[in-house]
């Protein structure tokens, strides 16, 4: 939103903006629409510093319609920003689109915006992408930069995209709450890639077992997730905190809720990227929905006080084991074993089955 003018001081009131440019095929906002022109938009002024991505410049733009049970289709306006081509050509972009947000509505029952933008910019010579955020607050919108050399076989292979596109499906913070929004995300960003069959099961528990140390306090802390600013605990802090609670929600129910029903029940109740929630309101929500206190205890002990999750027994119980690395390697070596406590479990969360 740098392009627009902040008020000052920043206060909570409504703003209208009008765009006027000389060519209309080369403007795309992810903005909330005001009317039917696509050149009138309005929003919160409070909602600038977390906006809303726009393009101005030649763009290719195409539709991407996704399914929704019960409701209207879902409509993703993609923008392919500049003239250059990517070699996964604009028809694979957009099935790429398609397909992430697909695996996306799985975990929803549908996908969490009605309407969002997703802009798409070339990273020159290189494969893969390399950057991707999302601004929701004015309007949901992404961007995401994809090597413009990246091949079509190759598009299952990237996480960022699921990653982004989960974010709209979950409210946005002030102030707080990062390392929860974030590491929601990083947890269920392979764990939907697997239940879609785009990776396997070993893959997920060894990205986590890999890299949820990571998300552990340093050696002598006592501060908590919540106080907390370093890139491990707001990813992977964020990430051990949603494996812990998906288990003991599962553990206490019996099977019969999960983490999954929290997020849908968060969704359904209105916290998609557009709105501001409080992380408390969703600790309260996840056990109402559960019928446990799962989420407030966990917060309480390891978000508030600091208490380091026993990641180790939580792999155990999971039948992950962990092994030192092969001689000349750097990465600690994993297995899958079903003879655990929890091997039953670590199924159904990686693979969906009940």
């Amino acid at each position: 939103m740098a392009w627009l003018a902040h008020p000052v001081p920043r206060l909570d009131v409504p703003a209208t903006v009008d765009v006027r440019s000389p060519n209309a095929l080369e403007f795309v906002s992810g903005m909330h629409a005001v009317g039917d022109t696509g050149r009138r938009f309005g929003f919160r002024s409070i909602d600038l510093d977390e906006g809303s991505f726009t393009a101005f410049g030649p763009l290719r733009r195409y539709v991407v319609d996704l399914p929704a049970i019960g409701r209207r289709p879902a409509r993703i306006d993609l923008a392919l920003v500049g003239s250059d081509p990517f070699a996964m050509s604009d028809e694979g972009v957009r099935a790429w689109v398609e397909e992430a947000g697909g695996v996306v509505a799985q975990l929803f029952g549908r996908f969490p915006v009605d309407r969002s933008t997703l802009f798409v910019l070339p990273a020159k010579g290189r494969e893969g992408v390399v950057f991707g955020k999302v601004l929701a607050l004015a309007g949901a919108s992404a961007v995401i930069v994809l090597g413009d050399r990246t091949p079509s076989a190759a598009r299952h292979d990237d996480w960022v995209l699921v990653h982004e596109l989960f974010h709209l499906g979950f409210p946005t913070f002030r102030g707080e709450g990062r390392w929860l929004g974030e590491g929601l995300a990083t947890y269920y960003e392979p764990v939907l890639r697997s239940r879609a069959r785009w990776t396997a099961e070993l893959d997920v528990f060894t990205e986590f077992a890999r890299n949820m140390p990571r998300g552990l306090p340093p050696r002598g802390s006592a501060a908590g997730l919540a106080y907390r600013a370093d890139s491990g605990a707001i990813y992977w802090g964020g990430a051990l905190f949603a494996l812990a609670a998906d288990v003991k929600i599962r553990e206490r129910t019996g099977g019969k809720r999960s983490l999954d029903d929290v997020m849908r029940a968060v969704l359904d109740r209105g916290g998609d990227a557009t709105r501001v929630w409080t992380v408390a309101q969703v600790m309260k929500l996840g056990d109402e929905v559960t019928g446990t206190d799962v989420l407030t205890e966990l917060y309480d002990r390891h978000a508030a006080r600091g208490e380091a999750i026993d990641l180790d027994g939580l792999l155990g119980a999971l039948g992950v084991e962990v092994r030192p690395p092969l001689p000349g390697g750097t990465e600690p070596e994993v297995e899958l074993l079903d003879d655990r406590p929890l091997s039953a479990m670590r199924r159904a969360i990686a693979l969906g089955a009940p």
